[in-house]
């Protein structure tokens, strides 16, 4: 619109600076302002004046609102597109089994079949199958075990070990802790089954107690096999096995006995263990006690000598060791 055609008269030019002014009282504008008297057709042509206090210029009400829109709308179009990125992206922490659908119709059938008895519940009554698994995969790679219940159902290793104190475990070489070394070495390499045959004896509280699940007195002088004695048990004698090259161990096998266990008696509990042993595919290398009398004692039995400090077993040498705590 031409200059002409607005400016017929100045009533309009005084109109628009007694506006300026009122705005400027209450919005804090300062009270000199600049109109472009040739052409005020717009509040847009009234050019900002810079404060000499503050030294920042100062808008227009309208001007300060069309900045605040841009800026809002900025702020709008980021967050529209971080979402758009996060909702592409696919989260593996939040629901990891969906994401293990494709390897899970990789695996056979069978184990598919086990799988699929698994599923999401608030109570879950775990079967005797569910339990033998879980047992087995937490003996093996507690830390496997710990990533499988990230999305499958399986006990807690607390119930694990509620689970296992109710394995009846009786004095002598138990055949429930074979089993489980059977499967335990199955998954040890050639030199993790190298293991070393550690003999103790250790004194205890001489007590006896009964055994409702058993229906028997416990706390008697107790070698396996049903070799017991009506005197009450001080001693405990301990056989554990310990890797060489690997670190881990179990014990094996545990007796009741008197004082001091003859050698007579304790070197045949050696031999049926390192038998044992060997079957299920350990390596025992050397035999390994204290210098007590009745080791000291085995240990010449066994003819073993500072010049032969091995004795033979069923073609296989073994080393005898006394602990280095006790010749310093």
């Amino acid at each position: 619109m031409p200059c002409s055609s607005v400016a017929r008269n100045d009533v309009g030019v005084e109109s628009a600076a007694e506006i300026l002014l009122s705005l400027s009282k209450t919005s804090g504008l300062p009270e000199t302002v600049h109109v472009n008297a040739a052409c005020p057709e717009r509040v847009e042509d009234i050019q900002p004046v810079r404060r000499e206090s503050l030294g920042s210029p100062v808008y227009s009400p309208r001007k300060k609102l069309r900045m605040l829109a841009s800026k809002w709308r900025s702020r709008a179009l980021r967050l529209n597109r971080a979402a758009y990125k996060r909702k592409s992206k696919p989260d593996y922490q939040a629901a990891p089994e969906v994401h293990c659908k494709c390897c899970v119709s990789n695996l056979p059938h069978m184990l598919q079949n086990f799988l699929a008895m698994f599923k999401k519940e608030e109570k879950v009554i775990h079967s005797q199958a569910v339990n033998k698994f879980a047992l087995s995969v937490h003996f093996i790679s507690p830390q496997t075990y710990k990533f499988l219940r990230g999305f499958l159902p399986l006990p807690t290793p607390r119930r694990l070990q509620q689970l296992i104190s109710k394995v009846d475990v009786i004095p002598g070489l138990s055949m429930c802790m074979l089993n489980v070394l059977k499967l335990k070495v199955s998954t040890l390499s050639y030199l993790a089954k190298n293991c070393v045959l550690c003999i103790d004896e250790m004194s205890i509280k001489s007590n006896l107690s009964y055994s409702i699940s058993k229906d028997e007195v416990t706390g008697l002088v107790d070698l396996g096999s049903g070799c017991r004695m009506k005197v009450l048990a001080p001693s405990v004698l301990v056989f554990m096995i310990r890797g060489i090259s690997a670190n881990w161990k179990q014990p094996v096998s545990y007796h009741f006995v008197s004082e001091s266990c003859r050698p007579t008696q304790i070197k045949p509990l050696l031999f049926q263990l390192i038998k044992e042993l060997q079957k299920i595919g350990f390596l025992v290398s050397a035999v390994v006690s204290d210098m007590g009398s009745n080791f000291v004692e085995l240990a010449r039995n066994l003819g073993v000598t500072p010049d032969h400090p091995y004795f033979e077993f069923n073609g296989l040498k073994v080393h005898y060791l006394f602990d280095i705590s006790h010749l310093l």
